[in-house]
C-alpha cells in the first residue's frame, strides 16, 4: 500500500475510503478502523486512555514522540492484534 511521506493520517484516510467502497458496493465485511469509533480506536482509549474525539491517526501522531508514527501505529496494531486472539475463546479441538 502507498502512503505519501509516512502519513499515518493517509493512511487512515486510504482505510476509510476501503470501508466506503465497500459499503456502496454492499460487501459486508467487518470493519474495524473507523477513526474514533472502529475496535482498533475503542482499545486505544480503554487501554492508553486517549481520547479518540480526533482519530486514531492523530492521537497516535500526538503521542508517538521521536518515533515515526506510522512504526507506532504497525507496533500498536500488533499489539491490539494479540490482545484480540488472546480475549478469544479458544475452540475446543475436535475430538477431545
Amino acid at each position: 500500500m502507498w502512503v505519501r511521506n509516512g502519513s499515518l493520517r493517509e493512511l487512515s484516510i486510504l482505510l476509510w475510503g476501503y470501508h466506503l467502497a465497500l459499503r456502496v458496493h454492499g460487501v459486508n465485511e467487518r470493519f474495524d478502523f473507523d477513526p474514533a469509533t472502529g475496535p482498533f480506536a475503542q482499545w486505544l482509549g480503554r487501554t492508553r486512555g486517549w481520547s479518540m474525539s480526533c482519530g486514531w491517526a492523530t492521537v497516535i501522531e500526538e503521542n508517538a514522540g521521536e518515533i515515526p508514527p506510522l512504526e507506532v501505529f504497525f507496533e500498536l496494531l500488533d499489539e491490539w492484534r494479540a490482545s484480540v486472539v488472546a480475549e478469544q475463546p479458544a475452540v475446543a479441538e475436535a475430538g477431545s
